[in-house]
């Protein structure tokens, strides 16, 4: 299974990495790590970094050394010195393809778990087969379901 994350921040930025599986079974951010003006973006470019990190998820890589350092460099190729920095003002969702739809996942920010959780319930999917405008359209409608 293919994998990314999105992490929209309201200055109109978007940072967006793939997510690879190690063989612990352990999903962490992996490169290519993106930043970009998304309104400055044609579908198309949209469409082509998009797949561009969801071709890039791996599974059965090795586990970092120290997940620390590794959060610390996954912050440090987006230009932030914490996590709080990187998450302050912004809605993550994550992007998985399944067979042949692309599978959009709003999440929450969960306090009591310092961390985002899935919204299931709210999922949005479409064919990859259609359109790159309706992609991205089905892509915004999931953004705008995030907390």
């Amino acid at each position: 299974m293919k994998s990314a994350e999105l992490l929209f921040k309201k200055n109109g930025e978007v940072f967006m990495h793939s997510s690879s599986l190690t063989k612990s079974n352990i999903w962490i951010g992996s490169p290519p790590f993106l930043r970009l003006k998304w309104s400055h973006l044609t579908a198309a470019e949209k469409m082509g970094f998009l797949n561009e990190v969801l071709d890039n998820s791996k599974t059965g890589i090795e586990n970092p050394v120290s997940f620390k350092d590794y959060g610390g460099r996954l912050l440090k190729n987006y230009g932030f010195l914490n996590w709080s920095q990187l998450y302050k003002d912004a809605k993550l969702c994550s992007i998985k393809i399944e067979g042949n739809e692309y599978v959009f996942t709003p999440t929450f920010y969960d306090s009591s778990h310092f961390g985002y959780e899935g919204v299931t319930e709210e999922i949005e999917r479409i064919n990859s087969s259609a359109g790159q405008n309706e992609i991205i359209l089905v892509l915004q409608k999931a953004v705008e379901k995030c907390r």
